[in-house]
């Protein structure tokens, strides 16, 4: 997730080059409430990530897929190296995929506020992915398959399989990105192509993870209703009874497509 990591850093950067109305605004303090929470629960969160231990050759021979549950159980019997890189590289889209919005007139007007907004987002999910991750400790199913390498298998990324951080932040981007999308632009007729094809590209996202072997169905069922649920919440709380009305900030909402 270090690629992320990054993308959040760019972001946070772009935030503060500049400020303008938006039908996001929020108080300066409720934003900087929201920001500094996040920032402080993703260092707490990468702290207590850091210290997850690998796992042994010993604890290796130990597992058994017997154990896992009917509806995981699959999982255990995949592994795909190239099905993890082609996760990387979908997610990595629906990551960026708001610097697409950004090409519109009017949200690049906004570009301070929307990657405040974005970054509140990025580091809610994140922090929420990697607190659960640090004190659940799940081995990921591939850990059970015994075509994969001992040496893959016995390293701290094993036991960081619930819930699924490619889910949580591809559904997070996705939603994000189709509630701003309809925010802007109430009436254009391209809000439910937008929003169809971010969540197809999350869920496609998920989907590999478990072809891959790396996340059971229910790590990334998790991700995903914890992420979209963030990807929802930060558009709504930024738009609260403090902000502008939208008629009043002298948008046009045209988006020209």
């Amino acid at each position: 997730m270090a690629i992320f990591n990054r993308i959040l850093y760019f972001f946070l950067l772009l935030s503060v080059l500049g400020n303008c109305q938006s039908p996001y605004s929020v108080s300066d303090g409720d934003r900087a409430i929201l920001l500094s929470a996040g920032g402080s629960l993703t260092f707490l969160s990468y702290m207590l990530d850091s210290k997850v231990e690998p796992l042994t050759d010993g604890e290796v021979s130990a597992l058994n897929r017997n154990e896992i549950n009917g509806f995981d159980i699959g999982a255990t019997y995949n592994y795909s190296p190239a099905g993890a890189l082609a996760s990387d590289i979908l997610l990595g889209t629906t990551a960026l995929s708001p610097l697409l919005l950004m090409l519109s007139p009017e949200i690049k007007k906004d570009a301070a506020g929307y990657l405040m907004m974005f970054a509140e987002m990025s580091m809610f999910t994140l922090s929420a992915t990697y607190l659960v991750k640090s004190n659940v400790k799940r081995i990921r199913p591939y850990a059970y398959n015994e075509n994969v390498p001992l040496e893959e298998k016995t390293n701290s990324e094993t036991r960081r399989s619930f819930f699924s951080g490619h889910a949580s932040f591809a559904f997070a981007s996705a939603v994000f990105v189709s509630e701003t999308f309809a925010e802007y632009y109430p009436e254009s007729k391209y809000k439910n192509v937008v929003r169809g094809a971010a969540l197809l590209t999350a869920t496609a996202t998920g989907y590999l993870r478990y072809y891959a072997g790396r996340h059971f169905p229910s790590d990334i069922i998790a991700g995903a209703v914890v992420g979209g649920a963030i990807g929802y919440i930060i558009p709504k709380i930024n738009k609260s009874a403090k902000s502008k009305p939208a008629e009043n900030l002298n948008i046009n909402f045209t988006i020209p497509l």
